[in-house]
């Protein structure tokens, strides 16, 4: 009788066999396989016939699903030139001042005031609108997210005016101890 393993080491009953044993260990093992499998194969051909697809595929479907958005579109493989000419060839080289190109990202483009609903929160937003959340809050405004009361916001959302919420250091989320020198 093999022994179990254990959660630090899941095959240990396998590797505790004495070596004497190994062979008919071995042989017990393929009939009991061999004993089976044919019937195995036989359902899983005639499922396939009787579906089209399998169950295999069946499950993939639904396990990839819940990965899937509504209206995503199906990728599709480049060349190896493309890899090698990078992302640049295909959409151009990043706008080195950073905030100027966040700012034309979000407040200048054709689609800046388009209207668009997340898929993990459900809120129906555009990205002027997110801009002005994040850098340029207006005290009395109607974010679809936050209360446009101020003092509605969380603690640590402090309400800043102009410069939006206050900028807080890193360091106040580490303990002591993630701030000693090494």
């Amino acid at each position: 009788c093999l022994r179990k393993g254990d959660i630090f080491d899941g095959l240990k009953g396998l590797k505790c066999v004495p070596e004497s044993d190994l062979l008919s260990f071995s042989k017990k093992i393929t009939a009991r396989i061999a004993s089976v499998l044919p019937l195995l194969i036989h359902e899983a051909l005639v499922n396939l016939r009787v579906s089209g697809r399998g169950a295999a595929s069946e499950a993939l479907d639904h396990v990839n699903s819940k990965f899937s958005l509504d209206g995503a579109c199906v990728g599709r493989y480049a060349t190896l030139d493309d890899f090698f000419q990078g992302p640049e060839a295909l959409i151009g080289t990043p706008n080195p001042k950073i905030e100027e190109g966040m700012v034309t990202e979000h407040c200048r483009r054709s689609n800046s005031k388009t209207l668009f609903t997340s898929s993990n929160y459900n809120i129906t937003t555009y990205p002027q609108l997110e801009w002005e959340f994040v850098v340029d809050p207006q005290e009395n405004a109607d974010y679809p997210h936050t209360p446009s009361d101020a003092t509605k916001w969380r603690t640590g959302n402090v309400w800043k005016g102009k410069k939006g919420r206050e900028v807080i250091n890193i360091a106040a989320f580490l303990s002591p101890a993630d701030c000693a020198a090494d």
